[in-house]
């Protein structure tokens, strides 16, 4: 046999046996599996996400308060509309407010936050 013909045979063979994969029941079921397991995965990641980035912005608030937070967060929020993700994530919701004043308790009362400074411009 040529170095062609067992070529083209291997390539009608994998053919033939894709095609069959194809109409095995147990091959579906893996593939299917496979992607809901990706789609799982994705998702899970999101929601990890969400919930660590609600359970800081929640920390923050109660570590300063309300009108502190406002300030810190008000350079972000400054150029982006009211209905933008970035507003809306970052603007105080009922849960993050509820869960800081269920942490609040616990941390330290600090009442001079000196994490940032606003400077006067120079001239």
């Amino acid at each position: 046999m040529t170095p062609e013909q067992e070529l083209d045979f291997k390539k009608r063979r994998m053919r033939v046996v894709q095609k069959h994969l194809k109409n095995d029941p147990k091959y579906r079921k893996m593939r299917r599996a496979r992607r809901m397991s990706l789609f799982s995965s994705v998702l899970g990641s999101v929601v990890t996400l969400g919930v660590f980035l609600l359970l800081l912005k929640s920390f923050v608030l109660a570590l300063n308060g309300p009108r502190d937070y406002a300030a810190l967060v008000a350079p972000m929020v400054e150029g982006q509309s009211e209905s933008s993700i970035v507003a809306r994530l970052l603007t105080i919701d009922p849960v993050s407010s509820q869960i800081a004043g269920l942490i609040a308790p616990m941390l330290p009362s600090v009442t001079n936050v000196a994490a940032y400074t606003i400077e006067a411009p120079r001239p």
